[in-house]
């Protein structure tokens, strides 16, 4: 099974746990398919309670888990933890864990990792237990905590600890006790000497980002691990504009060593000299790839040499940004906080001088990080902004990876909560749905995930003139009349949607032409696929709240001659879609000052339209309900002019116009001294729906 189907399914299955829906059904799911279900239910902060937590152990057979933020560490997870034989853990954000507080240390809060490990590690775990991450982030660990870490978790091969503070006995420790690690991350640790790590000598992958390493008497002891292969020496990222504040690659420069087996060296954000690069390439006879970015090199040509390949991480071109890019795909251990310094390098190419090769694996990567990235909002947010570009040359992908990125935007689209206001929507929605509006021709599953999600959005929108709104506005306008009648109809949910996009549209402010033309045009199909109840009050309500909608819009209808035509026809024909009860209803509130104003402006289009779209309810009433009564030589064009150049003769003040007790005067003018028979004829029908005495 493909990974995007597996993420598919596991969002399906991981509603369908939250419901309760699988309650009464027995199935265990296999390891790797767990894993994806636990992965997405923690991604999209599903809220996990203690019978979801017995539902879990039950069907889930879970070997990798991620525990952070404030809504991870409930009692429910912890109770799901301990019930699991763990390969994997990863703890961050420890702060909020307030029950295994011990004091603070400063602004710290001390937290006894010995007590999370118990309550999360089962004996079974702790034998298997292979790959430990603890984020030490703004709190503080117990003295001796290397050695209770080593009590829990004495067969870890990966041992990452970014942001835990070491002391040099605690560093001693550690080569000690878990000298048979391969990978080891212990960036930002406050660590001033790597003394006594050439113990570890099966040290294949070392991350040293952010240590305070001053002189390479404390760096000596690294030239000792004769299996690393991977090392990451790097500046920490603090800001775009930072100065470079690393010594690390100094040290290590003047200590006039090798590492012979060393294949990558992380050396970005560090003070670099083209001589210093060359004399690294050297001494170093196994080295394949260097990461320069944000160092003085990171614009450096590819460098050509005898006998030898060296790949160069830079921000120089395209291509280059795009192998970076790779790199921290494939090795978010080592370090990730300079993707964004490489978005922003792409922002600033021309698309013009990027190849259809390049635009594709432009696409592979961004889906990587898309997908790899599910905690980190800014680099999927970047992600997503850049996959705009692939919007501009969609004839570069197949139909599968066209799936891939649908399925893989709209796992990564964070879900709205109901009446969310719009400064709290994330401009990853706004992004996400901006790169799939150019991906609307697709299979009909994957048009009717896109119309859901979009439906899902409006209904849970405050106003029109949210920008993801305003996009899923357009998306439904697009896709109703694609989907199948009776999923559209599913859309809807029995007038749902028609109720929140009038809600909505009450609630927001003077609307620009797009989302107009969105907006009128998902009315309109929505009306004209719905199921009508001729004797549901709510459809006849909705209906006639829509049609408040449309002449909300003629009052603000733009002068642009082609927007006017395409509106007329739009408001016609929702007129004939919807039932005559709606005509009944709407009429007497909707026939004030206001409405007056338009149909006495003589010669105007919006005078036109309103008469044209009054005079149309008037002809279907009367063919509908006494068709007996229906002129056998009616003529639409005749009847029409004879009503507007009956209107036409009554004179008005701006003043007596606005007076509601004279609103209707116009009517009854028409009534009482027009000779036309067909305008008063309307004007008689027009007063006898408003409920008014004709005289």
């Amino acid at each position: 099974m493909s990974e995007s189907l597996l993420r598919s399914s596991a969002k399906i299955v991981a509603k369908s746990l939250v419901n309760g829906d699988y309650k009464n059904i027995d199935f265990k799911l296999d390891e790797n398919c767990s894993n994806i279900l636990y992965d997405y239910m923690r991604a999209n902060n599903n809220p996990i309670t203690p019978k979801i937590a017995n539902e879990l152990i039950k069907k889930l057979s879970i070997s990798k888990m991620k525990i952070s933020g404030l809504g991870g560490f409930t009692d429910a997870i912890f109770t799901v933890a301990i019930a699991q034989n763990l390969e994997s853990l990863e703890l961050t954000d420890l702060k909020p864990l307030f029950i295994f507080r011990e004091g603070k240390s400063g602004r710290r809060p001390i937290i006894n990792i010995a007590k999370v490990l118990q309550a999360l590690l089962n004996i079974k775990s702790q034998e298997i237990l292979r790959k430990l991450i603890i984020n030490g982030k703004k709190v503080k660990l117990p003295s001796g905590w290397i050695r209770v870490i080593y009590g829990f978790a004495p067969f870890v091969d990966s041992l990452m600890l970014p942001n835990c503070i070491l002391t040099q006995a605690e560093f001693s420790s550690l080569c000690y006790l878990f000298n048979s690690i391969t990978k080891l991350d212990i960036n930002a640790s406050s660590l001033k000497s790597l003394t006594g790590i050439s113990n570890l000598q099966n040290l294949e992958l070392l991350n040293l980002v952010d240590l305070k390493i001053q002189t390479k008497e404390y760096m000596v002891d690294l030239f000792e691990l004769e299996k690393l292969k991977i090392l990451s020496i790097s500046g920490l990222v603090r800001s775009f504009r930072s100065d470079i504040n690393s010594s690390l690659l100094k040290c290590y420069l003047e200590c006039g060593k090798t590492l012979p087996s060393l294949k990558f060296l992380d050396c970005s954000y560090n003070d670099i000299s083209l001589a210093d690069l060359l004399h690294l390439i050297e001494s170093h006879p196994t080295l394949q790839m260097i990461n320069l970015i944000g160092t003085p090199l990171q614009r450096t040509p590819q460098l050509t040499l005898p006998n030898r390949n060296i790949e160069l991480l830079t921000v120089e071109n395209m291509d280059c940004c795009l192998k970076s890019l790779k790199f921290y795909t494939q090795a978010k251990e080592i370090q990730a906080r300079a993707v964004s310094k490489v978005f922003r390098d792409i922002s600033n190419l021309d698309d013009l001088d990027i190849s259809d090769d390049s635009h594709r694996e432009h696409f592979n990567i961004m889906i990587s990080l898309l997908n790899g990235f599910k905690d980190c909002t800014d680099i999927q947010q970047e992600s997503l902004i850049y996959l705009c570009r692939c919007r501009r040359r969609p004839y570069l992908f197949n139909e599968e990876e066209k799936n891939l990125l649908i399925n893989s935007i709209l796992d990564a689209l964070p879900e709205y909560k109901p009446n969310e206001p719009d400064e709290v929507v994330t401009r990853i929605q706004r992004a996400g749905w901006i790169v799939l509006q150019g991906f609307l021709e697709t299979s009909m599953k994957n048009m009717e995930k896109i119309c859901d999600q979009a439906a899902m959005v409006v209904k849970r929108s405050m106003n029109l003139n949210s920008h993801a709104t305003r996009i899923c506005l357009g998306v439904l306008s697009v896709l109703m009349r694609k989907i199948t009648p009776n999923y559209a109809r599913e859309v809807m949910e029995d007038g749902i949607l028609k109720e929140r996009i009038h809600f909505c549209f009450v609630n927001s402010e003077r609307l620009d032409g797009d989302t107009v033309y969105s907006l009128i045009k998902t009315l309109h199909i929505m009306t004209s696929i719905q199921k009508y109840v001729y004797h549901d009050s709510r459809t006849i309500d909705l209906d006639a709240a829509v049609f408040t909608i449309f002449l909300s819009t003629l009052y603000n209808l733009s002068d642009e001659r082609r927007m006017r035509t395409w509106f007329l026809i739009k408001f016609e024909r929702y007129i004939s879609l919807i039932s005559v009860r709606v005509y009944i209803v709407v009429l007497p509130k909707i026939f004030n000052g206001e409405l007056i104003s338009f149909l006495t402006r003589k010669n105007s289009f919006k005078q036109k339209v309103l008469v044209a779209v009054l005079w149309k309810m008037m002809y279907r009433y009367i063919k509908k309900r006494h068709p007996s009564n229906f002129p056998e030589d009616f003529s639409h064009r005749t009847h029409l002019d004879a009503i507007l150049n009956a209107i036409n003769t009554f004179e008005c003040s701006e003043e007596e116009v606005k007076d509601e007790s004279k609103t209707l005067d116009v009517l009854k003018h028409i009534v009482s001294k027009s000779e036309s028979p067909e305008a008063i004829s309307w004007a008689t029908w027009m007063l006898e729906k408003c409920n008014r005495k004709i005289i």
